[in-house]
């Protein structure tokens, strides 16, 4: 790895590395944001945009020949500008086309879909089936935007005169097995990003999931395997916590107004064993802990009992408590830190006996000391959905207690998942690793990305 800044190079007759296409009404400020947060990170870069380098309108078509790539920021109303599609027909057949769209409707977003609709069919193809690499999401929060400036910065650099020359020097003298320029033959390192940096837990995270939760398992599997199976799940409630679900759930099924899945919920909660293993735990046994030597957990009942569980029924919760195990166990243990998984997406609370049942779970580990995490789907093939949809699905008594007072953390598609994933570890207690790549320091006040791969390409990486 070089870890040089990148140097970029215009052609003869350019004057822009990147062009700024966007409509004024939903995308000005991001796109100034865009602009800013690129000058930051590539000291050498020209970016056009309007509000700071037009000076006449009527020669919109020369400043995008003077670009090295046209970025059209695909927003709502983006089709409907006069401007917008000077530009972009002057762009679409001739430069490399870098598609970002803004998804937010709150925000000036719009679907893809309807996107696609307004646009030109004469310039249909070109944008949304053409253009280099995928389309870029926007976001606003900073670690997700990291993702997707290194995104574009990795299209741009694709597309640079001198990376392309350093590319086809290294075609020509056989190190790289590609006679064209392709997304392997370049990497961005962008210092700042939660993804350059590895992370460290103290003690063992084991994240509870509940099969009353569409979509948990396969999201708390997904945690296991991206995280090298640092992070624990299972769906093996502690048994203090199952007592209280069946007595929360008990104590729903008196003052609810109709019966209608509270049968079918009780059934499905195992917990007799659970209540039977808890009348004959001693009480001394406190945090759960596990042999560090052998990786595995201790016994049922030595784990059993490690939150502060009241014997009596178990009312609503105030708020939530953020209480974890301590860290520090008896010597060549590790601590467990218990959190509850709720992963949020277009089925969530939506089946009465499940919903029921994944209530008094959240209340249960809520009454039990154990944080709740919450993930929010936002892939649409896995039933992404806007969160404001949980505002009318959720139990209202869920709401009222403050469930969604902390904030959940956003599940996007790849390669934004990485990010996600960052995120979770976070929430999990997890801290980046001191000297781990990515943690270096760099001069003060300089915000760099840096190309990792100009020296190490696919054939050399080992």
């Amino acid at each position: 790895m070089n870890k040089q800044v990148p140097l970029l190079r215009l052609r003869e007759g350019r004057m822009y590395h990147l062009f700024l296409s966007h409509v004024w009404a939903s995308a000005q400020d991001q796109v100034a944001v865009i602009k800013r947060r690129l000058q930051s990170m590539l000291p050498s870069v020209r970016v056009f945009l309007d509000v700071d380098d037009l000076t006449d309108i009527s020669a919109l078509e020369a400043y995008v020949k003077q670009s090295n790539v046209v970025l059209t920021f695909l927003s709502r109303h983006y089709f409907d500008s006069r401007n917008c599609l000077r530009e972009l027909r002057e762009a679409a057949f001739t430069k490399p086309l870098l598609r970002v769209h803004e998804s937010d409707e709150a925000r000036g977003g719009q679907s893809l879909e309807k996107l696609r609709a307004a646009c030109p069919l004469d310039i249909r193809e070109a944008v949304f089936n053409g253009g280099v690499g995928p389309i870029v999401p926007w976001h606003r929060v900073y670690d997700f935007q990291l993702m997707s400036l290194r995104m574009m910065i990795h299209e741009m650099l694709l597309q640079d005169l001198n990376y392309k020359k350093i590319i086809h020097r290294r075609n020509a003298s056989g190190r790289s097995k590609s006679g064209e320029v392709n997304d392997d033959d370049i990497s961005v390192y962008v210092e700042d990003s939660i993804t350059e940096r590895k992370m460290v837990h103290n003690g063992v995270p084991m994240l509870l999931f509940s099969s009353a939760n569409p979509g948990a398992s396969e999201a708390a599997a997904l945690v296991s395997k991206s995280t090298g199976g640092a992070v624990r799940v299972s769906s093996d409630f502690p048994i203090d916590m199952g007592e209280a679900v069946f007595k929360i759930l008990e104590e729903m099924r008196s003052t609810a107004t109709d019966d209608e899945g509270f049968k079918e919920a009780i059934d499905e909660c195992t917990v007799a064993s659970a209540r039977d293993a808890l009348h004959s735990t001693p009480s001394a046994a406190r945090d759960p802990i596990f042999n560090e030597a052998e990786k595995t957990p201790l016994s049922t009942k030595s784990v059993a009992i490690s939150f502060n569980y009241h014997e009596a029924v178990l009312p609503p919760p105030k708020k939530l408590s953020k209480k974890t195990s301590g860290s520090k166990g008896s010597k060549g243990a590790t601590m467990v830190h218990w959190h509850f998984l709720l992963y949020l997406n277009d089925n969530t609370f939506v089946e009465k006996p499940k919903a029921k049942r994944l209530e008094a779970e959240i209340r249960a580990a809520i009454a039990c000391g154990i944080p709740v995490v919450m993930i929010h789907e936002n892939d649409p093939f896995k039933g992404g959905c806007a969160f404001s949809r949980f505002f009318d699905s959720t139990p209202p008594a869920l709401i009222t207690d403050g469930l969604y007072s902390e904030l959940a953390i956003p599940f996007h598609p790849k390669p934004h998942l990485l990010v996600s994933m960052k995120l979770l570890e976070k929430a999990l207690g997890a801290r980046p690793k001191q000297g781990a790549l990515g943690a270096r320091t760099m001069p003060a006040g300089r915000k760099v990305v840096q190309n990792t791969s100009f020296k190490v390409f696919p054939s050399d990486k080992t």
